[in-house]
């Protein structure tokens, strides 16, 4: 008798493997909210302490939120305003002249989202001067010269630029906000920062 097993379900569990191994390493256990609401509840003990800290994690694209128990703020908000909770006064004066907002998402569907929104807001007063909408490049340039544009957060291309605003996407990781984000915006503090 032969077992055919396909790639595909190895692949899945050394999935399920590294996501025990994870579990145990972190004393945690995963499971649903027991609704339909396709979110998941991720829970950490402390034997010593008998206590246990629940966290929800909603599904949004690829990547997940997580909210802390009893608490309707994301967690990933509380820590991009905590990195930009500073005060490093106007912007200098160096690198070129281009003043730009970035909008800060790895989704395309909400880089185009945002601008749409950006658009409807600016165009009614016709500020708009010119809206890109390429497969990899949307921005909308201005009368005025400033422009928003959407970047990667893991990009190196961004750099030299002096941003006012930075649009965040509360969907990036830990390792993007503090290797790619900070360093392109390391004179914002935390007015220069909205989070979506």
């Amino acid at each position: 008798m032969s077992f055919d097993i396909s790639k595909h379900n190895l692949k899945a569990l050394k999935f399920r493997d590294e996501l025990i191994e994870l579990l145990k390493k972190y004393k945690c256990s995963l499971s649903t909210t027991g609704k339909d609401d396709r979110n998941m509840v991720l829970e950490f003990h402390d034997k010593e302490l008998n206590q246990c800290q629940s966290y929800r994690m909603t599904e949004e694209c690829e990547n997940y939120n997580l909210y802390a128990e009893n608490d309707n703020s994301c967690i990933m908000d509380k820590v991009i305003k905590e990195a930009f909770n500073r005060d490093y006064g106007g912007m200098s004066d160096l690198n070129n002249g281009q003043v730009t907002y970035d909008i800060i998402t790895n989704d395309t569907n909400k880089a185009e989202s945002k601008l749409i929104e950006i658009y409807d807001k600016l165009n009614l007063n016709g500020e708009v001067k010119y809206f890109a909408w390429a497969k990899n490049t949307k921005y909308i340039l201005l009368k005025n010269g400033e422009f928003y544009r959407w970047i990667k957060p893991n990009t190196t291309t961004s750099r030299g630029y002096r941003c006012r605003k930075i649009i965040i996407d509360r969907n990036i990781t830990m390792e993007e906000l503090y290797s790619n984000i900070l360093p392109i915006c390391r004179t914002k503090g935390l007015e220069d920062v909205e989070i979506f």
